[in-house]
């Protein structure tokens, strides 16, 4: 609906916190608080003020997730910051989720701490087959044919004990 132009982007996101899918992994396995502040640091941009913490964990225990997703992406803050058309983003300069209160770095600095030598690996997408680190993500040639060799000798032997089977059945005539 949202890239068929019927939704706008605030009713796409209020679509997502009533999704079941949000409400099973996100909202289930969460205090109430803890959701709360985890849908202002998405929606809202920057972690809830402690008082605001109660009453919207207070509003979603009474009216339920609907009313409050509704309340969330209507509210005037969120719609001053982001409107209709505009994707939420963080707006604030401290740590979300964080008990340290200390204002987060300037996304310049905060990826260079993440390009050193140490994590050359960092941006490059990971590889979930084998453990070995191959180029390109192919075995060397001597492997491949190697697991080609074994896999001949493979067949070769289950075409070997099909036929030793069945020329036992018809010698036996249970075939």
């Amino acid at each position: 609906m949202f890239l068929a132009g019927e939704l706008t982007t605030r009713d796409m996101i209020c679509e997502l916190l009533c999704s079941e899918m949000y409400r099973d992994y996100i909202l289930e396995v969460n205090s109430n608080y803890h959701f709360v502040s985890l849908c202002f640091e998405g929606v809202i941009g920057r972690p809830p003020e402690q008082l605001e913490k109660y009453k919207w964990s207070s509003f979603l225990a009474t009216e339920g997730l609907r009313a409050f997703a509704e309340q969330l992406t209507g509210s005037d803050e969120y719609i001053a910051a982001f409107g209709d058309d505009i994707v939420p983003s963080r707006r604030s300069l401290k740590l979300f989720s964080s008990d340290q209160n200390l204002p987060a770095l300037p996304k310049e600095q905060s990826i260079k701490r993440y390009t050193g030598p140490g994590n050359i690996n960092q941006n490059k997408p990971h590889y979930y087959g084998s453990v070995l680190r191959w180029k390109n993500g192919n075995p060397p040639v001597l492997v491949r044919q190697i697991f080609a060799i074994i896999a001949v000798a493979f067949g070769i032997e289950v075409i070997r004990i099909f036929v030793t089977i069945a020329i036992a059945a018809f010698k036996t005539g249970s075939f």
